[in-house]
Order: structure tokens, then C-alpha cells, then sequence
């Protein structure tokens, strides 16, 4: 445990707030997540990704339930919003300056370990479609393409078409939108 790094929060970077979980409370909407990179105030006005609607920042409430005029990087935090409703935010929406949106993509290369498959599919190529989850989210996915695997006692990545149980490597990943 000694030897974990603690990740580098930068609170001088853009707002990036990925949305963990909503709720109600007598008519007030709340929203709870980590500030991965920048600072949050009271009376910000933010946007939410994917739909680049606006909301405002009521009150902060941190990890205890204290009240905080605002909060930075690293901290987890309790919002309450006005300007959209429970139904129009989602779990893995992210929150964003109005200015810097962070990146969006449906397709990517990830760096995957493969724990299990099912007997019916018992390699990933591509074409192979799955669940893939990422913070508070899961979605289909289809893998386009295996690239390399990593060869264990060298740790090194070769070219390859699939990945087995146990493996890891590389794969370029489209997220399927429905």
C-alpha cells in the first residue's frame, strides 16, 4: 500500500466531473461525482456532456455532507443543480467548463486484459461485441480490431487477430450508439 502513487490532480486544468449517480430530495436535484481536473464554485454555470445543455451549481457539499463554497480536484462531491431535470442527466454524463469541453469518442484503442470470455465466444477478434465499462457507465461495444497482444515474460506487444482468456493487448474499440 506504501508503494501506490497517488495520482497528480491538477485543479488549474479545465472542469472535468464525471457524473457517478443523481437523485431527488424534496423537489432538489443532486448530483454526486469526483472533480477529476479543475475547480467548481456556487453559482458556476457548467455544461453537461453529451448534450452540452447548462446547468447551475446551487450548493457543494463535500464527502461528510459539510456545505463548501467550492471544490477542487481530487475531492468527491454532492451538487445541487438547477436547470435540468433528473431525467435529462445520466450516469457517465461528464460536468465542463463552458469554455474547454473535455474530448468525446465513440471509437478508441485500449489497452484491455482479458479475465474471461464466454464458451460460446472463446476468442476476441474483431467483429466480437461486448459491454464495456468505464467509470459509472457501461455500453455495447464491438471490437473493429485486435492489434497486439503482449507477450508476458518480455512485456512486450506483437502483432496479432485475437485475444484469449488471460491475455492482454491492444484493440481499437467502437462504441455501438443505439
Amino acid at each position: 500500500m506504501n508503494t501506490v502513487k497517488i495520482p497528480h490532480r491538477t485543479p488549474e486544468k479545465p472542469l472535468t466531473m464525471p457524473i457517478v449517480d443523481k437523485f431527488k430530495d424534496m423537489g432538489l436535484f443532486y448530483i454526486y461525482g469526483k472533480l477529476e481536473s479543475g475547480m467548481i464554485e456556487e453559482g458556476q454555470t457548467v455544461s453537461v456532456l453529451p448534450r452540452r445543455d447548462y446547468i447551475n451549481i446551487k450548493e457543494i457539499y463535500n464527502a461528510r455532507d459539510e456545505r463548501m463554497p467550492f471544490a477542487l480536484a481530487g475531492e468527491n462531491v454532492k451538487l445541487r443543480v438547477k436547470g435540468l431535470d433528473e431525467d435529462q442527466i445520466s450516469r457517465g454524463d461528464v460536468l465542463c467548463n463552458n469554455l474547454n469541453y473535455c474530448q468525446e469518442s465513440e471509437e478508441f484503442i485500449a489497452h484491455l486484459h482479458v479475465l474471461e470470455l464466454p464458451e460460446k465466444k472463446k476468442l476476441m477478434a474483431a467483429g466480437y461485441e461486448c459491454m464495456i465499462h468505464m467509470h459509472a457507465i457501461s455500453d455495447a461495444c464491438e471490437i473493429v480490431k485486435v492489434e497486439a497482444k503482449m507477450i508476458p515474460e518480455t512485456k512486450k506487444m506483437v502483432a496479432a487477430s485475437f485475444l484469449k482468456p488471460g491475455e492482454q493487448g491492444k484493440a481499437y474499440i467502437k462504441v455501438v450508439i443505439e
